[in-house]
């Protein structure tokens, strides 16, 4: 389904008031049900007791996956579980290339032989 950013601005502005607006809104009844109840019942347990910052937390990040996995249809741990992947893909990549130096060339073991004046090798 094509989507205008009126139409995802919509949904995530009713994402804020109701968790699971925009599963509803795409037909996921279902799934809306769930976050809606997930983010009740931790709005009711975390943020009224000593962790309100992590329970806040929490509700947001049910919100913002109820959100994505409408939208996109991926949810919000299966794009971090990506976008590490591919961050540590880059990583392995970097350290398996030679390092080159200013000049451009690369960095590689030099023999221990010098040239004395006279031109002979030591």
């Amino acid at each position: 389904m094509e989507q205008s950013p009126v139409s995802n601005a919509a949904c995530l502005i009713g994402e804020l008031l109701l968790p699971g607006t925009t599963q509803y809104v795409h037909g996921n009844i279902g799934s809306g049900l769930v976050h809606s109840v997930l983010a009740g019942a931790v709005g009711a347990l975390m943020v009224g007791s000593s962790m309100p910052v992590v329970g806040t937390l929490a509700v947001l990040g049910i919100k913002l996956n109820s959100y994505s996995s409408a939208t996109t249809g991926r949810s919000l741990l299966n794009i971090t579980a990506d976008a590490l992947n591919n961050a540590g893909d880059r990583l392995q990549a970097e350290r398996s290339t030679p390092s080159t130096t200013a000049t451009g060339s690369t960095t590689a073991a030099r023999g221990t032989s010098s040239t004395t004046a006279t031109g002979s090798t030591e």
